[in-house]
């Protein structure tokens, strides 16, 4: 299994790269706890398949919500371990920024994309996706 600790993608630096995975993962295991029905024994429902790249991504072949769960997992750690923290500190830390994202209004793009097109966030396409990143970092990671 290869080291994913200073992931990076596309425009983004590691350290925002791995932030922004540890609050995807959060949210989408979050929306699978959200969708479980309470009081039942029913396994948890996979909600994010026709989301994933079979190309790329094994999600589909998986329990879902163990397979995010581990892929928060391992971005929490490797979060602790990019920031030579610990644990309380990262959640300090994520706690301030979610509070700081929170306060904000919507985060407009920083930067247009081809056509002049606003992206709507919800399902993006890759363009969309780079941009909600970009925006992302510039706005609450550089200066965290």
């Amino acid at each position: 299994e290869k080291d994913e600790k200073h992931v990076t993608f596309r425009e983004v630096q590691s350290s925002s790269a791995r932030a922004i995975r540890l609050m995807l993962h959060g949210s989408m295991f979050l929306g699978i706890m959200a969708a479980a029905k309470p009081g039942t024994q029913d396994p948890l429902p996979k909600i994010y398949g026709p989301l994933a790249n079979e190309s790329v991504c094994t999600l589909r072949q998986c329990i879902e919500a163990q397979y995010i769960g581990a892929h928060f997992a391992n971005d929490w750690k490797s979060m602790v371990e990019i920031l030579s923290s610990n644990t309380e500190d990262l959640a300090v830390g994520l706690h301030n920024l979610l509070l700081d994202m929170s306060e904000q209004k919507r985060d407009e793009p920083l930067k247009g994309l081809e056509g002049g097109n606003t992206p709507r966030w919800a399902i993006l396409t890759l363009p969309q996706r780079n941009s909600w990143e970009e925006t992302i970092e510039v706005k609450y990671l550089k200066s965290a």
